[in-house]
Order: structure tokens, then sequence, then C-alpha cells
């Protein structure tokens, strides 16, 4: 017959899979990828500077990380609200001053 065969039938399903869901889903991770690499970067920068004290220079990278941050809504409607809310308290303790520094021997 003239008709598709089952085999067809699922790389027909796959390839829409990876329109539809994949593609989208690569191109919002490049960007969120891009946007971390950024503020690490200009967070890595203000820690570089020596002539304030370690009190300016954690206000200056306070500045800094809420000026990248992306605003709470801007996250994909298809996340889950639980992720919402993790990702706001774990800003509030950040910017509260109340999470733990990393250090590289950490």
């Amino acid at each position: 017959g003239g008709g598709v065969e089952e085999g067809d039938s699922r790389l027909i399903s796959e390839k829409q899979w990876t329109q539809d869901v994949l593609d989208p889903w690569a191109i919002r991770a490049n960007k969120q990828l891009e946007h971390y690499r950024r503020w690490k970067n200009e967070k890595d920068q203000a820690s570089k500077n020596t002539e304030n004290t370690p009190a300016e220079n954690g206000e200056k990278e306070g500045t800094i990380t809420k000026a990248l941050l992306a605003p709470l809504e801007s996250i994909d409607p298809a996340v889950p609200p639980i992720f919402e809310k993790v990702l706001f308290y774990l800003r509030e303790a950040d910017a509260s001053g109340l999470w733990p520094t990393t250090t590289p021997k950490r």
C-alpha cells in the first residue's frame, strides 16, 4: 500500500517533537546560559576590585546581581510553580546576606 509505515510514523513524530519541544527548549536554555555567564563575569569583576573594603565589594556585587537577574515574571509558565517559589526564596536569602558565600576551597 501507499500508507505510512509504523517506522516512518515514529520518525515523523520524533521530528515533530524535536521541532515543537526540544528546539524551543534549547534556544531558551542557551539564552539562560548566556545570561548566567554575563552575570557571573560581572560578579567576578566586582569581586576583583581591591580598592574597596569587603563590605563595599559585597554591596557592589549585590547591586550587580540585582541588575542582572531576570525578573521572576520572566519564568516560563511551563515551569512548575514550586521552582518559582524556590527561586524566589533563594534570591531573597542571597539578597539578605544570609546565603553563605562560596570559596574556592568549598
